[in-house]
C-alpha cells in the first residue's frame, strides 16, 4: 500500500516533472516572438491612426493636438521596446529597427511642422469665419456696399481655397486683396494678412502631408512583421513536437478542460455581441466621414457641369451618404401654396420641373416648422403621398431652405421605403447639405426669372403680331388682348375696362379666365375708387399682392371673383385715358417681372388699338367708295334662267349698240359678244356656267364686240339671281368700258418707260432691258455689247442757244444714232446728254465698227440754230456682256467708267472696258470726285442755305427754327444743286467731310450772330449715313460746340430713316451719346422705310419728320392722309413732336392743323435761301408767314 502510494506519488511527481520540462521547452525556453509581433502590430495600427488623425486635423474635424501627441508617444514607446527586444538583436537585425527609428524621427519632425503651420492656419480660418459671420449678420455700416461685396467674395474664395487649394482660386483672391489694400483700415489689414497667411500656409501643410505620406514606414513595418511571423511559425512547429508528449497528460485534465470549454463558449458569445456593436459604431463613423467628404467636394467634382448636373450630384451624394432611395430639392412660390421640384432622384432616376400643391403634404409641415422627421410611420401621417412624388415611403426627413432675409424659398428632403438606421446621423448630413442646396436654389430662381422674362417678351411679340394680322373684329380684338395678358402673366383672370366718352363710368369691354362671364360687360362708376378706376385716372401701374387688405379694392368683388393679388396698367390713346389692362391671381403673388411684362404689353397694345382704328376707318372709306363706283356708269344686263335677255340699261345699250326692244328675249351671247383678249377666241356659255356653279364669275379684261363690229375693252361680273328658295332665276351681268383706261394705261406705261423728248427708252426701262441681256449672256453664253455714250460740247449749246435748242439737238442726235444701229438693238436716253446702247448678239469688232461710225457721224454733224453752227462730239465706253458679267448695275458702272476714261483720252474717243483696267478707272474717278469735293471744302465753296420750319398750332410764335441745307459753288461760280454732288460724295465716302464742314460753319455762324438772336433760333443739321459710321464724329461735334460756346439745346441733328435702320446699332449709340450732351434728334423721311414703327421704339428721337411723299398728296389721297395721321398719332403717343415736309399749299396746311401736326416745312411756307437772308435777326421780324408759292393740287 505504501509502495503503491509511493509509486503513485512518484508517478505523479515524474509526470509533473515531465510536464514541467516539456512546457518549459515549448514556452519559456523560446524567444518572446508573440510580444514582439504584438508590438509590431500595435506600431502598424498607430501608423494608421497617425495618418487618419493628420487628415482629420487637416479637415478641421479635431481642434486639439492631444490625440497626435498621444499617438506619437505610443509610437515612440513601442519603437523603443522593439529596439530593446532580444528578437531585434538576435533574429531581425538592429539595422532594420534603426531604419524604422530614423523614419519615425522624420515623421515626428513633420508632425511638429504640421502642428505649427496648422495652428497658424486654424487661427486665420477662425478669423475668416468670424468676418463671414459678421458680414452676414451685422453688415458693418462703416464699409461701403462695394467693399462689403469684395469682402464677401474674398471670404467665399478663401473658404473654397481651404477646401481646394488650387492656383486658379488663389489667382482670384489676389486681385480682391489688392482692391482692399488700396485704403485699408485696421480690420481690413488684418483680413488681408490672414488671407495671405491662408494662401501661404495651405500649400505648406499639404506639402508636409505629402512628405509624410512619401515615407515608406508602412512597408518597413509590414516587412518586419512578416519576418517575425515566420520566426514564430518555426517556433510553433518546434513546440508542437513537445506538445504531443503532453497529450497523455491531458486525459487527466479532461473534466477540467470541459469545464473551461463551456466557460469559453459563454465568453465567446458575449465577445461576439460586443464586436458587432463596435463594428456598427465604426460603420456609422465611416459613413459620416464619407458623407461629409462627398458634400464638401461637390464644388470640385461639378465645377465644370451645368446647374442640373450640380443638383444631381448633390442629391446623389445625399442618397449615398444616408442610404436612401429618394432625395429631392424643391422651391416654393411666393405664397407658399405650391412648389416646383428643381431636381429629384428616385431610385437613381433624375427628374425635374414637377409642380405640385403644398397643402396636405409633408412639405407644408417642413415649411411651417423648419424641419420634419418621420422614421417608421410616415405613410400613416401622409397616406396620399404614395400616389405623389415619393411612393411607398416609410421614413422621411425634410429641412426648409431660407434666403439671406430669412424668407423660406424651398426645401430639401430625403425618404426611404424602409426605416432609416440612424435618423440623427441622416438629419445632420441633411443639415450640412442645406447651405449648398440654398446656393443652387437661389441660382435656379435667378435663372428662372430671366427665362420667364424672355418667354414673356416672345409672347408679347407673338400676340401683338396676331392682334395686327387676325382681323379687326372689335369683340374678338379685345378678347384676344385679355387672353394675351392672361397667358403672359399666367393669371387666373384678365379684364380690359374702358372708360366711356363721358368719363363718368367704365365698362369691362372684355374678360377671360375664371368668372369672366360675370365680369364682362359690367359697368361701374369711375368715382367708385376701385383698382381699375384708380389706374385709369392716375395713369399709373398698380400692383397689390393682398387685395383684401387694400383700401382701394372693392372687397365684395374681390371675394366674389376669388382674387388675392392684382396687377393693372393704364392704356392711353392720344395722350388721353382709354382704359386699363387688369390681371388677377387667386393664389400666387405678382412680382417685378410680371409688372415689366404687362407694362411692355400695354405699350404695344396702344399701338395695336391705334392701328386697328386706322385700318377700320380706311376699310369703311374703301367700301363706301366701291359702292359709289359700282353704282355709277356701269352697264347692266339681266337674263332669265334660259339665258335670254330681259333687261338692259342705257349704258349697256350704248356699249353693245343694241336697243332693249331689239335685244329682249334674244340669247345673251348674241348681244353680249365677248372674246378672250389674248387669244381672240369667243367665250360662250358664261351664263350657263354661272347658273350651274351658282357663283359669281369675274372677268378682268375682255374684248366686247358691239353690233356694229367695234371692239371695246370691258371688265365684267356675272352673278346668279336667286329666289328666296335659293334656286336661280337668271343672271345679272355688270360691266363697264375699260377702253379709255386701257389706252391710258398703255400711254402711261409708254411714258413711264420712254423719254418724252426723244421717245427712247428711259433709264428705268433700259435697266430692265440690260438686266435681261446680262442674264441671257450669263445663262446662254450669248455675246452682247453695252455702250455708254456721252455727248461732248452739248453744255455749250444749252448755255448759249438755250434749252429749246438743246432739245432739238438731242432729237437730231437720236435720229442719227438710230440710223447706224439695227432694228433689234436697244437705244436709251439715260439722262441729260448721255445715251445707253445695247448691241444684241454682236461681236466686239462689229461693235467697234458701229460705234466708230456713230462717233464719226456725230463729229461731222453740224447743228444749226439761229444762224449759228455748233459742232458736237461723243465719248463712248464699251463693256462686252459675257458669262462673267455680274448684274446690270455692275455692267452700266463699267461702261460708265470706260466712257469716263474715253473722255480723259480726248474728244470723240472710244474705250473698251477691261478687267485689268478696273482699278485704274476706279482710282481716276474717285480722285476726280475726291479732289473736286475736297477743294470745295478747302476753298470754302460750300454755301449754307436755310429753310424755315414753322409751328402750325401757334401762328404768332416768336420761335425760329430752320433746317440747314448746302449748295456747292463750282470753279466758275455756278451753284451746283445737292442732287449733283451728294450722290457722288456718298458713293465715294466723302459725305462725312461735307457734314463736318457744315457743322463747323453752322456753329461759327451761330457764335458770330448769337448776341443779336433774341429769340434763340433752333437749327436742324442733316447727318448722312457715312457720318453715322464716322467713329470720331461725337468727339468732333462736342469739341466744335465747346470752342464756339454753342447752346446744345438749340441744335437738332436729322438722320434719315433709311440711314438709321441700315446702321441701327450705330445710330442708336450716336443718338444716345449726343443726347447726353444736350443735343436733340429728328428722324427724317419717316414712313419711307418698311418697318418704321418697329424701329421707332429703338431710336430715342425728339422729332419725326413725316415723309413728304405722303404729305404732298394728302389732300386728295385718303390713304396718304391716313398714313400722315397714323404717324402723327404714334409720334404723340411716344412723346415725339412731328414735322410735315413738302407743305406746298394752304389746303395741306389746313389738313395738317386739323390732325394736330406740330410743325410744317416746304415751299408753301418759304423756299430755301442763303442763311444770311433767312436769318436777319431783325427785332421786329416774326417767324415766316404762311405764304403760298404755288397751289399744287
Amino acid at each position: 500500500m505504501i509502495r503503491g502510494n509511493i509509486n503513485y506519488w512518484i508517478g505523479i511527481t515524474l509526470l509533473i516533472s515531465l510536464i514541467s520540462f516539456f512546457f518549459y521547452k515549448s514556452i519559456f525556453s523560446e524567444l518572446p516572438l508573440n510580444e514582439t509581433l504584438s508590438t509590431i502590430e500595435e506600431l502598424q495600427d498607430l501608423q494608421v491612426q497617425l495618418h487618419r488623425d493628420l487628415l482629420r486635423y487637416r479637415s478641421n474635424q479635431i481642434q486639439q493636438y492631444d490625440t497626435l501627441n498621444i499617438t506619437l508617444d505610443e509610437l515612440g514607446r513601442n519603437i523603443y521596446n522593439l529596439s530593446n527586444s532580444s528578437v531585434a538583436e538576435e533574429e531581425v537585425g538592429s539595422e532594420r529597427v534603426a531604419e524604422i527609428e530614423r523614419i519615425f524621427t522624420q515623421q515626428s519632425a513633420l508632425v511638429e511642422d504640421f502642428k505649427t503651420h496648422h495652428s497658424i492656419l486654424r487661427n486665420s480660418l477662425f478669423y475668416i469665419f468670424k468676418v463671414s459671420s459678421d458680414l452676414y449678420s451685422r453688415k458693418p455700416k462703416t464699409a461701403s456696399k462695394e467693399q462689403l461685396r469684395i469682402t464677401a467674395e474674398l471670404v467665399t474664395f478663401l473658404l473654397e481655397y481651404n477646401e481646394n487649394p488650387e492656383n486658379n482660386i488663389a489667382n482670384k483672391i489676389y486681385p480682391l486683396v489688392d482692391v482692399l489694400n488700396l485704403d485699408p483700415d485696421t480690420d481690413t489689414k488684418a483680413l488681408i494678412n490672414h488671407s495671405l497667411m491662408i494662401i501661404e500656409r495651405l500649400p505648406e501643410i499639404d506639402n508636409i502631408l505629402e512628405q509624410f505620406n512619401s515615407l515608406n514606414v508602412e512597408n518597413q513595418i509590414i516587412s518586419l512583421k512578416a519576418t517575425v511571423s515566420e520566426l514564430r511559425n518555426k517556433q510553433h512547429n518546434n513546440a508542437q513536437t513537445f506538445n504531443l508528449l503532453l497529450f497523455v497528460c491531458t486525459i487527466y485534465l479532461i473534466f477540467y478542460i470541459l469545464y473551461i470549454f463551456i466557460s469559453l463558449r459563454k465568453n465567446e458569445a458575449e465577445l461576439s455581441r460586443s464586436n458587432d456593436k463596435l463594428n456598427q459604431e465604426i460603420d456609422h463613423r465611416t459613413r459620416t466621414e464619407k458623407a461629409l467628404y462627398q458634400l464638401v467636394s461637390i464644388d470640385k467634382s461639378s465645377s465644370n457641369n451645368n446647374d442640373e448636373d450640380r443638383i444631381l450630384f448633390l442629391l446623389n451624394a445625399l442618397c449615398r451618404a444616408t442610404d436612401v432611395e429618394y432625395a429631392y430639392l424643391a422651391k416654393t412660390n411666393q405664397s407658399n401654396m405650391s412648389a416646383e421640384v428643381v431636381g429629384m432622384l428616385d431610385h437613381g432616376i433624375f427628374s425635374s420641373n414637377i409642380i405640385y400643391p403644398i397643402a396636405d403634404t409633408p412639405c407644408e409641415d417642413v415649411i411651417k416648422n423648419g424641419r420634419l422627421v418621420h422614421n417608421r410611420d410616415f405613410s400613416n401621417y401622409f397616406p396620399d403621398c404614395s400616389d405623389g412624388l415619393i411612393k411607398d415611403a416609410a421614413s422621411y426627413i425634410g429641412i426648409s431652405l431660407k434666403d439671406s432675409n430669412e424668407n423660406v424659398i424651398g426645401m430639401i428632403a430625403i425618404a426611404s421605403s424602409s426605416p432609416i438606421n440612424d435618423t440623427t446621423l441622416a438629419e445632420n448630413i441633411l443639415t450640412v447639405a442645406t447651405s449648398r442646396a440654398t446656393i443652387e436654389l437661389e441660382r435656379q430662381i435667378e435663372l428662372n426669372k430671366e427665362k420667364r422674362h424672355q418667354q414673356g417678351l416672345k409672347l408679347i411679340d407673338d400676340w401683338i403680331a396676331r392682334l395686327i394680322t387676325e382681323g379687326y373684329d372689335n369683340d374678338a380684338f379685345f378678347k384676344n388682348i385679355c387672353q394675351a395678358a392672361q397667358e403672359i402673366t399666367n393669371s387666373q383672370l384678365a379684364a380690359f375696362p374702358v372708360i366711356d366718352s363721358s368719363g363718368e363710368t367704365y365698362r369691362f369691354l372684355a374678360a377671360c379666365g375664371e368668372h369672366s362671364e360675370e365680369l364682362e360687360d359690367t359697368t361701374l362708376e369711375i368715382s367708385d375708387g376701385g383698382l381699375c378706376a384708380w389706374t385709369i385716372l392716375k395713369n399709373k401701374n398698380l400692383l397689390i399682392n393682398d387685395v383684401i387688405s387694400d383700401t382701394r379694392a372693392q372687397k365684395e368683388l374681390s371675394r366674389q371673383f376669388n382674387i388675392k393679388s392684382a396687377l393693372l396698367t393704364p392704356v392711353t390713346i392720344k395722350d388721353k385715358p382709354y382704359g386699363a389692362i387688369a390681371v388677377f391671381r387667386a393664389y400666387d403673388e405678382f412680382d417685378e417681372i410680371d409688372e415689366q411684362l404687362i407694362t411692355q404689353f400695354s405699350q404695344s397694345v396702344q399701338m395695336a388699338i391705334i392701328n386697328m382704328q386706322l385700318v377700320s376707318d380706311m376699310k369703311s372709306e374703301r367700301e363706301r367708295a366701291e359702292v359709289t363706283l359700282h353704282s355709277i356708269g356701269d352697264a347692266v344686263i339681266t337674263t332669265n334662267v334660259n339665258g335670254n335677255i330681259e333687261y338692259m340699261n342705257h349704258v349697256a345699250e350704248s356699249l353693245t349698240a343694241w336697243k332693249l326692244s331689239e335685244a329682249r328675249n334674244k340669247a345673251v351671247q348674241d348681244v353680249f359678244r365677248i372674246e378672250d383678249l389674248d387669244t381672240g377666241e369667243p367665250i360662250h356659255d358664261v351664263v350657263k356656267s354661272c347658273l350651274y356653279d351658282g357663283i359669281t364669275i369675274n372677268k378682268s379684261i375682255l374684248s366686247l364686240i358691239s353690233r356694229n363690229g367695234h371692239s371695246k375693252f370691258i371688265e365684267s361680273s356675272i352673278s346668279p339671281i336667286l329666289k328666296t328658295s335659293g334656286k336661280p332665276e337668271g343672271v345679272v351681268i355688270v360691266f363697264h368700258d375699260e377702253t379709255q383706261r386701257r389706252q391710258l394705261e398703255n400711254t402711261i406705261k409708254h411714258q413711264a418707260a420712254h423719254d418724252p423728248l426723244t421717245n427712247l427708252l428711259n433709264r428705268d426701262a433700259f435697266d430692265i432691258e440690260l438686266s435681261d441681256h446680262v442674264y441671257d449672256a450669263k445663262k446662254n453664253n450669248n455675246h452682247h455689247i453695252l455702250c455708254y455714250l456721252d455727248l461732248n460740247r452739248f453744255k455749250l449749246i444749252n448755255d448759249t442757244a438755250g434749252h429749246i435748242a438743246g432739245d432739238q439737238c438731242l432729237i437730231q442726235v437720236t435720229k442719227l444714232i438710230e440710223s447706224f444701229i439695227r432694228n433689234d438693238d436697244v437705244l436709251s436716253r439715260l439722262g441729260g446728254d448721255e445715251f445707253g446702247l445695247i448691241l444684241k448678239n454682236c461681236t466686239q469688232d462689229d461693235a467697234l465698227k458701229i460705234t466708230n461710225k456713230i462717233s464719226q457721224a456725230i463729229s461731222e454733224m453740224k447743228f444749226s440754230w439761229e444762224q449759228c453752227d455748233y459742232s458736237l462730239g461723243v465719248s463712248i465706253g464699251i463693256n462686252p456682256l459675257s458669262k462673267n458679267s455680274i448684274d446690270a448695275a455692275d455692267a452700266i458702272r463699267k461702261a460708265d467708267l470706260a466712257c469716263y476714261t474715253a473722255k480723259d483720252h480726248g474728244k470723240s474717243q472710244i474705250y473698251i472696258y477691261e478687267e485689268e483696267d478696273s482699278e485704274l478707272i476706279r482710282r481716276q474717278e474717285e480722285s476726280y470726285w475726291a479732289t473736286r469735293i475736297t477743294e470745295a471744302i478747302k476753298n470754302d465753296r460750300l454755301q449754307l442755305y436755310a429753310q424755315p420750319i414753322i409751328a402750325l398750332k401757334n401762328k404768332d410764335s416768336q420761335q425760329k427754327h430752320v433746317e440747314i441745307l448746302v449748295r456747292l459753288l463750282s470753279e466758275d461760280n455756278q451753284l451746283i444743286a445737292p442732287s449733283a454732288f451728294i450722290p457722288a460724295a456718298e458713293r465715294y465716302n466723302l459725305m462725312h467731310l461735307i457734314d463736318r464742314k457744315i457743322i463747323k460753319e453752322t456753329f461759327s455762324f451761330i457764335h458770330k450772330h448769337s448776341h443779336k438772336d433774341e429769340n434763340v433760333t433752333h437749327y436742324s443739321i442733316n447727318l448722312s449715313g457715312n457720318t453715322v459710321d464716322d467713329k470720331g464724329i461725337v468727339e468732333y461735334i462736342n469739341d466744335i460746340a465747346n470752342s464756339y460756346e454753342i447752346n446744345r439745346k438749340t441744335i437738332c441733328f436729322e438722320i434719315t430713316e433709311t440711314a438709321a435702320i441700315k446702321n441701327l446699332n450705330k445710330a442708336r449709340k450716336l443718338i444716345k451719346k449726343l443726347k447726353a450732351s444736350g443735343f436733340k434728334f429728328a428722324l427724317d423721311d419717316f414712313g419711307s422705310g418698311l418697318s418704321s414703327f418697329q424701329y421707332l421704339k429703338n431710336l430715342p428721337v425728339d422729332y419725326l419728320k413725316i415723309d413728304g411723299g405722303f404729305v404732298a398728296d394728302m389732300v386728295n389721297n385718303k390713304i396718304d392722309h391716313a398714313m400722315v395721321t397714323a404717324i402723327n398719332e404714334v409720334g404723340h403717343v411716344m412723346g415725339i413732336k412731328t414735322i410735315a415736309e413738302y407743305v406746298e399749299n394752304e389746303q395741306i396746311i389746313k389738313k395738317l392743323r386739323d390732325i394736330n401736326v406740330d410743325y410744317g416745312q416746304g415751299y408753301g411756307i418759304e423756299q430755301p435761301k442763303p442763311i444770311k437772308e433767312i436769318l436777319t435777326f431783325s427785332k421786329t421780324k416774326k417767324s415766316p408767314p404762311l405764304k403760298i408759292i404755288h397751289n399744287k393740287p
